[in-house]
């Protein structure tokens, strides 16, 4: 009798294992867990995937200690590369760029359980000094509020934007390092750039919207701008408190130091 290849494939107990097992390879490491995605400054609104995080580990509090502003973005990336679990089908890189500070405090919090940071202030209002604790709800956020027009009517140009990713930051970061671009150009505006997607319609890439807004005349730049910031969420590294003495609201900054990051335990 002829033997034939037997095809597993099709076998309904072969398929179950198959799930079983896809299942348990694509479970969260050990200690993660699943991210409360409304606690962005994004609000999650942009991810639809779950997003698992893990404690900071201690390559990654040593680099975060000595953290600089030449190194910043790619210290942060790389933290929140280890850190984020890249399960579901989730990829660090398509986190907004607005979320980044908020997640870095967020994963200080998570690994230290939310132990206070203390910082020292003087009051513009009443000039009294203190000591205040920082803990993650005094960080500085502005949240999402409204989703963004199909575009913005610059004269006459339909101007689209979206919120840039860390994907969209790395090719900012690209052409800043790029020996052949010219020297000249504005770092600040360059960033402001990789919000725009579309002009009239078209794909555009971040050099030709740069040129886009450096061609506007002061009128129409600051009317975008505007525009713009209407739109904007971000968290900032400044803790948010009440005046000891006066109660008049304060904005303490919050230094990526080694005390912050090798708290006293």
């Amino acid at each position: 009798m002829k033997s034939e290849k037997i095809d597993i494939s099709n076998d309904p107990k072969n398929n179950s294992l198959n799930s079983i097992l896809a299942d348990i390879t694509n479970q969260p490491p050990k200690g993660a867990i699943l991210l409360d995605k409304s606690l962005l400054p994004s609000k999650g609104m942009f991810y639809p995937d779950k997003i698992y995080v893990k404690k900071l580990s201690t390559i990654n509090i040593k680099k975060l200690a000595t953290i600089t502003e030449q190194n910043s973005n790619f210290v942060i990336n790389n933290i929140l590369k280890s850190s984020i679990w890249d399960g579901n089908g989730f990829d660090y890189t398509k986190i907004l760029v607005a979320d980044k500070i908020w997640l870095i405090f967020y994963l200080r919090s998570f690994t230290y359980n939310d132990i206070p940071f203390k910082v020292r202030h003087k009051c513009k209002n009443c000039d009294t000094i203190a000591h205040y604790d920082f803990v993650l709800k005094n960080l500085a956020v502005t949240y999402y509020e409204k989703p963004l027009p199909e575009y913005f009517d610059i004269n006459g140009d339909q101007i689209t934007i979206e919120y840039p990713t860390i994907n969209t930051e790395m090719a900012v970061d690209k052409i800043k390092n790029d020996p052949n671009v010219d020297l000249d150009i504005d770092t600040g505006l360059l960033d402001f750039s990789s919000y725009i997607t579309k002009i009239n319609g078209r794909d555009v890439s971040l050099i030709t919207a740069y040129e886009y807004l450096t061609e506007l005349d002061g009128m129409s730049f600051t009317k975008f701008t505007n525009l713009v910031s209407d739109y904007m969420f971000i968290a900032t590294p400044y803790g948010k408190f009440k005046c000891a003495h006066c109660d008049e609201e304060i904005e303490v900054p919050i230094p990526f130091s080694p005390s912050f990051f090798l708290p006293k335990i």
